[in-house]
């Protein structure tokens, strides 16, 4: 998925204080876009910015991609993050933005 030219620029590529993650998840059919929000923001309690979303719904399965910037604390965003991994979550950091 293309990220707008403005959000490349300011990219870090290291972690420091005052950044936070954004990742870009592939929706294939084994979450509902529903269920992996709502895990994200009340089971992790953890507050993110949808960046950009292609979705489709096709019967009760989603697909498409969406770019998420977790704005969490550390411990969270990692969480987070292993959430994706241990759900078999296809997900790429594209770098950390304020």
């Amino acid at each position: 998925m293309k990220l707008p030219e403005s959000i490349l620029n300011s990219l870090e590529l290291e972690y420091k204080e005052g950044v936070f993650p954004l990742i870009e998840i592939k929706l294939t059919g084994n979450v509902h876009f529903k269920q992996l929000t709502e895990t994200i923001a009340d089971y992790y309690n953890t507050p993110f910015i949808i960046v950009k979303l292609e979705l489709e719904y096709i019967g009760k399965a989603n697909f498409g991609q969406m770019i998420v910037h977790l704005k969490g604390n550390p411990d969270q965003n990692e969480q987070v993050v292993r959430y994706f991994n241990q759900s078999n979550i296809d997900n790429i950091l594209h770098g950390y933005a304020a």
